[in-house]
C-alpha cells in the first residue's frame, strides 16, 4: 500500500549539504609573532629614548657657552662649598655639545636653571709609560714584539655655568696598566698583554672632583 502522499522523492541535487564543523587550523607558530612583537618593543623604548635625549640635549646645550667663557645667567650661581650640580661638555666639530657619560651620577644636572658648574672634557690621549718586549711565537718561531705601556689621561676644566670663569682644571688618569712583567695573551695586540689602561671612567672623575680646591662633593 503506497503511502497517502506517494513514496519519498529522491534528495534533490540542490538540496544543502548538512552543516559539518569545519576542522581545526593547524597548530601554529607563535614565535614569528612573538618576535615581532620583541622588535616593536624594542623599537618604542629606542624611539622613547631618542626623544628624552633630544629634550636633554635641548634643555642643557645652551651650557656649552660657558667652555667658551661665555656667562649663562640662567644658570644657578657657582658657591664654594655648596652641593653642586654639574652638566658634562666636549669639544666636536668647532663647538661644545652635551657629553655627560663621565659625569657621576651624583652630582649630575637635568636642568639648566639648576646647574653651577660645567665640565669641559678635552680629548682622551693615551701616555705612554714605558715599551714593554716580549718574545712571541708563532708557528714555532719566536720573535719579539714590543708594545707601549699606556695610561689614559683627559684635560678638564671647570667653569662656573653662570658666569663662565674656570673654577679649576687639571689632568684625569684613568686606573693604571699591568706592569711590562705581566703574563698572558699571544702577542696579537697590546691588550693581550694587558699594558694598554682602561678609558677614564666615572669613578676617576668623581675622585679628581672630590680632591680639587673648588671643594666639589
Amino acid at each position: 500500500m503506497q503511502p497517502p502522499y506517494g513514496p519519498p522523492s529522491p534528495a534533490s541535487p540542490y538540496a544543502p549539504a548538512p552543516y559539518a564543523r569545519p576542522p581545526a587550523p593547524p597548530p601554529g607558530n607563535a614565535r614569528p609573532l612573538l618576535a615581532v612583537l620583541g622588535i616593536g618593543a624594542i623599537a618604542g623604548l629606542c624611539g622613547l629614548a631618542s626623544i628624552l635625549r633630544s629634550r636633554e640635549v635641548d634643555e642643557l646645550g645652551p651650557l656649552g657657552a660657558a667652555c667658551a667663557g661665555t656667562p649663562v645667567p640662567v644658570a644657578r650661581a657657582f658657591v664654594p662649598g655648596q652641593p653642586h650640580r654639574i652638566v658634562g661638555m666636549r669639544m666636536t666639530g668647532g663647538g661644545w655639545t652635551l657629553d655627560d657619560a663621565r659625569v657621576p651620577g651624583s652630582v649630575r644636572a637635568t636642568e639648566l636653571h639648576n646647574t653651577d658648574v660645567v665640565a669641559c672634557f678635552g680629548d682622551e690621549a693615551a701616555q705612554t709609560l714605558e715599551t714593554c718586549t716580549y718574545q712571541v711565537y708563532f708557528r714555532g718561531r719566536a720573535s719579539a714584539q714590543s708594545y707601549p705601556r699606556t695610561v689614559a689621561q683627559v684635560p678638564l676644566r671647570l667653569v662656573a655655568a653662570s658666569t663662565g670663569q674656570t673654577i679649576s682644571q687639571g689632568v684625569l688618569q684613568g686606573a693604571m696598566p699591568h706592569g711590562c712583567d705581566s703574563q698572558g695573551g699571544n702577542g696579537a695586540s697590546a691588550n693581550a698583554f694587558h699594558v694598554q689602561g682602561p678609558s677614564v671612567s666615572e669613578a676617576d672623575v668623581l675622585a679628581w672632583l672630590r680632591s680639587t680646591a673648588a671643594q666639589l662633593p
